[in-house]
């Protein structure tokens, strides 16, 4: 088995075309790479990213993994329109990933967090503005 060095590569590949994938994708280019973006869709932007509007507001940075999460989930297995919903499963999958969450569900957990997302949507926004200054994208 050969080991490959990526580090010495100029080709990078970009799994996703949504907003990440792309914009990763446009400084990597920016950057000298050579750089392919792969989708399981014909177009960019047509899962995750689609119709979020490309927002990013400092507002949205609230953690969903609050004090308040528990209810809302128990309350979106018997009652649509809930901002966060629960689909029961077998999956073991999912059941791990439902202690992560709830053991995020505390006060101390949910500030942090929220702090942390904070900093990334502050970091983003500054990043965002030369972007669309450059690129003209209004």
């Amino acid at each position: 088995m050969r080991r490959q060095n990526w580090h010495a590569s100029r080709d990078t590949y970009v799994l996703g075309a949504g907003v990440i994938g792309i914009t990763t994708a446009y400084y990597l280019a920016k950057a000298g790479r050579e750089v392919t973006v792969v989708d399981r869709q014909p177009e960019s932007a047509n899962e995750t990213s689609f119709a979020n509007a490309g927002l990013i507001a400092l507002g949205q940075s609230y953690t969903w993994a609050s004090p308040k999460a528990p209810k809302i989930l128990l309350k979106s297995l018997f009652q649509e329109g809930q901002a966060l919903r629960l689909k029961l499963s077998a999956d073991p999958q999912m059941w791990a990933w439902a202690a992560k969450f709830l053991s995020n569900c505390n006060a101390e957990r949910s500030r942090l967090n929220t702090s942390r997302k904070l900093v990334l949507c502050r970091y983003s926004q500054q990043q965002l503005q030369p972007l669309t200054a450059t690129e003209s994208l209004h």
